[in-house]
């Protein structure tokens, strides 16, 4: 179903899980510059003008206004936060940077941890030590995984990487020619051979091949249902 017209030069769009199902995000629409927030029905905030859109973060569309960051809570479409003079954070001493259209991560202290260089760039899984958090990154179409301070861990060769499972930030599932894989840790776990997958717990996911169901865990063991 068609809920906004052919005139936006960007569309975001991404789901968080609430109460055990999937639901969609606010949906940012991005027109001669400016960036407004669409409900899932389709009805746009009007009222509310900002000048970027930096992703989503947990439950949050993070939006830029002037040198203001904001955190928009997609639940009850209320500021949760503010920034000044800094990009979108990512914890307390990680931000989103960009140059020239490209994105990356900065810390605190402004030095660089993932290059400036990329399209677009996510944050998929987390350590308890941070030079273990991997970001998703894009060059043209593909994606690929990158490590903090560090050098690519997997090429650009994927058409996408879904967010983080929630309960398990280790946890991420990733697409290559409509097929998908569970990666942990940046490691491989499974053949890209699953027609649909999706976070179900904070250990598995669901899988579907076919008309066949069940749940993938991160020891890569299958159970069918």
């Amino acid at each position: 179903k068609q809920i906004c017209n052919f005139e936006y030069e960007q569309i975001w769009s991404d789901y968080h899980w609430l109460d055990g199902q999937r639901k969609p995000l606010p949906i940012a629409l991005k027109k001669d510059g400016k960036v407004w927030l669409m409900h899932a029905n389709g009805t746009i905030d009007s009222k509310n003008e900002y000048d970027g859109f930096l992703g989503y973060w947990g439950h949050d569309c993070v939006m830029r206004k002037g040198k203001k960051i904001i955190f928009m809570n997609s639940i009850t479409w209320s500021v949760v936060k503010t920034h000044i003079n800094a990009d979108a954070e990512l914890t307390e001493r990680l931000f989103f940077a960009e140059e020239n259209h490209n994105r990356g991560v900065i810390d605190s202290t402004g030095k660089i941890c993932i290059p400036i260089i990329y399209k677009n760039i996510s944050f998929v899984s987390f350590d308890n030590k941070i030079e273990n958090y991997i970001f998703g990154v894009q060059k043209d179409s593909l994606w690929g995984l990158h490590t903090m301070y560090d050098k690519e861990i997997i090429p650009m060769l994927y058409d996408e990487i879904a967010k983080i499972c929630y309960g398990n930030r280790k946890m991420m599932i990733v697409n290559q020619n409509n097929k998908w894989a569970m990666f942990y840790s940046g490691k491989q776990i499974s053949e890209f051979k699953y027609d649909d997958m999706y976070c179900e717990t904070a250990n598995s996911a669901h899988i579907e091949i076919g008309d066949k169901k069940g749940e993938l865990f991160f020891d890569g063991r299958e159970v069918w249902k």
